[in-house]
């Protein structure tokens, strides 16, 4: 007899704190938004895409989004953490979306979505005189 594969619980953070330590870059109220309406669990959107925004009425600590999947999304302070009652999210999915608000709010060129553990990751700022430097250095050995 095969057994049934039981999925596991996961829950992953991304944590928003380097990336606001001197301007507040990316909103973790607006993120998390982003993060409920474009989450998708087996080709399926959580939210339908024909539900007004006005209509769900969000909580400000915890959002229950999806009582089949399990799945919740926090916001406190400067940490989103996604919680998957039953699996069937993955952590390069948030990976994906992350860099996908960050592109939406112009941050593409100073902003790096970096894994810090197994089950989180960080947005950094990356320095702008860094990069400028290296383009000049390499542009003086040509």
């Amino acid at each position: 007899m095969a057994a049934a594969r039981k999925e596991k619980a996961s829950s992953f953070t991304i944590d928003l704190t380097p990336a606001n330590a001197e301007d507040e870059l990316i909103a973790p109220a607006e993120f998390r938004n982003f993060l409920v309406w474009k989450l998708k669990v087996n080709g399926k959107p959580l939210l339908s895409p024909a539900a007004d925004a006005k209509k769900v009425v969000i909580d400000k600590d915890l959002l229950p989004v999806d009582e089949k999947t399990g799945i919740t999304v926090s916001a406190d302070d400067n940490k989103i953490v996604v919680k998957a009652a039953r699996g069937g999210l993955s952590k390069r999915y948030l990976k994906y979306l992350t860099k996908r608000y960050i592109a939406h709010v112009g941050g593409r060129a100073f902003l790096r979505v970096v894994a810090t553990s197994k089950d989180a990751y960080t947005v950094k700022q990356v320095k702008a005189d860094a990069e400028e430097e290296e383009e000049e250095e390499e542009e003086a050995t040509e």
